[in-house]
């Protein structure tokens, strides 16, 4: 989803954008990853790939450690080899969801499962081993019809299901392409560091779900609102996760539009 949107923003410029799949080399591969890197020599790298099944990551955590934590390693020290920039990805599952203002870059990480641990493994890997670096957190991540939220809720509503949606999880919903963009935005600058990227806002599941429904033309009161502590789920979730940044600002980069706003644009691919 995003590595397809980087691609796309990247190469509508001046870039040369050499993508990387396991066809190419398997990140939780040392020798793999890090010769393909040197023989590449990019001036960014740009990692994205992720185990980020949240209950697979909690029912196979070494799977999930080598790839998000290791994997991560890997690409880091490909990275430094080649004497490259490197951008990682991760996640609002670095928090505990206590908090109840938005989190920024200096709130505390406490993860709460598997998979939000060992992205913070990977985040830890990548400060300690390559100064120019960028941590990009981000959350609720749509923009590939057929593979996200947005697309699930309107396919079981299209089918006539009246689909249980999550009314006590708060989060920042945040459009690939909108990401994709920033990503580029920051990859220009010198300000290395963590910065926290999502649309503008934030809303529970059943609030976007309900203007995804809305958008595309169909019933916004198919959906049946839940509460996730009725739903026995393998790994926790952070009941409050929405995210601002304090960071984007000093690099003269201004915040995402509003989630809402992106999810209307984005549900007219769906």
């Amino acid at each position: 989803m995003l590595g397809g949107k980087v691609r796309e923003v990247f190469t509508s410029g001046e870039n040369e954008v050499v993508g990387i799949d396991l066809e190419e080399a398997n990140i939780a591969d040392l020798d793999s990853i890090t010769s393909l890197i040197e023989k590449v020599h990019p001036e960014l790298v740009i990692h994205t790939a992720a185990m980020t099944d949240v209950d697979g990551c909690e029912k196979k955590p070494e799977s999930a450690y080598k790839i998000n934590a290791l994997g991560t390693r890997n690409v880091t020290v490909g990275a430094k080899k080649a004497g490259s920039r490197l951008v990682y990805i991760s996640t609002d599952y670095v928090f505990d969801g206590t908090k109840k203002e938005p989190y920024n870059e200096y709130d505390p990480t406490n993860p709460i499962s598997v998979y939000g641990s060992s992205k913070l493994a990977g985040e830890d890997y990548v400060r300690q081993l390559l100064p120019e670096h960028y941590i990009v957190r981000t959350a609720w991540l749509f923009g590939k019809p057929g593979r996200d939220f947005p697309s699930w809720v309107a396919a079981q509503v299209k089918k006539g299901l009246h689909p249980r949606i999550f009314q006590d999880q708060i989060g920042s919903p945040t459009y690939a392409l909108d990401l994709a963009r920033i990503i580029q935005e920051i990859s220009r600058k010198e300000g290395f560091g963590t910065y926290h990227v999502t649309n503008s806002g934030s809303c529970s599941r059943v609030d976007q779900a309900r203007l995804v429904l809305e958008t595309a033309g169909l019933d916004p009161t198919a959906i049946v609102p839940a509460n996730s502590w009725l739903v026995p789920l393998p790994a926790k979730r952070p009941p409050q996760s929405s995210m601002a940044s304090l960071n984007l600002a000093p690099l003269g980069i201004s915040p995402l539009r509003s989630w809402e706003e992106a999810t209307r644009e984005y549900c007219h691919f769906l």
